[in-house]
């Protein structure tokens, strides 16, 4: 009654059940996170352990490692900029200086330095070899009230 045409069948119907079943189950290692894409466009962020996603129809499109890096490692040399990575340069380690800020600072669009001490905010238009000094909460313009507008 059944032949070889239908144990053929039903062996290429469990292979296809099997290749689904392990298509839909993604494993996301700790400190990862897995960015899913349902057809082409942003669905969902997998979160580290077992997930499940739709077989064919959504795709792991970005997987991104969560870890922290620490900057002595990235084998770059102290005080030289890093090649492969614009704006970041490893700074030898140092010692602070009495009297000169100590950051963190900010690069501002006209090429200035700029960083916060105290209640004083400083900026340096020479790479921080001179510093201009401006009080953060000082008394500014006096603002004018309804009551000076009466008629």
């Amino acid at each position: 009654m059944f032949g070889i045409g239908s144990s053929l069948f039903t062996l290429a119907l469990f292979g296809v059940a099997l290749i689904v079943i392990i298509r839909a189950i993604r494993v996301v290692p700790q400190q990862h996170a897995w960015i899913v894409g349902r057809l082409g466009r942003f669905y969902a962020v997998l979160e580290p352990g077992l997930n499940f996603v739709i077989p064919f129809v959504d795709r792991v499109a970005y997987r991104h490692d969560l870890r922290e890096i620490p900057l002595e490692n990235w084998g770059t040399t102290p005080g030289v900029p890093a090649a492969d990575r614009p704006n970041i340069m490893l700074a030898p380690r140092v010692k602070a200086v009495p009297g000169l800020p100590q950051g963190p600072f900010v690069r501002l669009k006209d090429g200035s330095l700029f960083t916060i001490e105290g209640a004083d905010a400083l900026t340096s238009r020479d790479e921080g070899k001179s510093w201009q000094r401006r009080p953060l909460f000082g008394a500014g313009p006096k603002l004018r009230g309804q009551e000076d507008h009466r008629g």
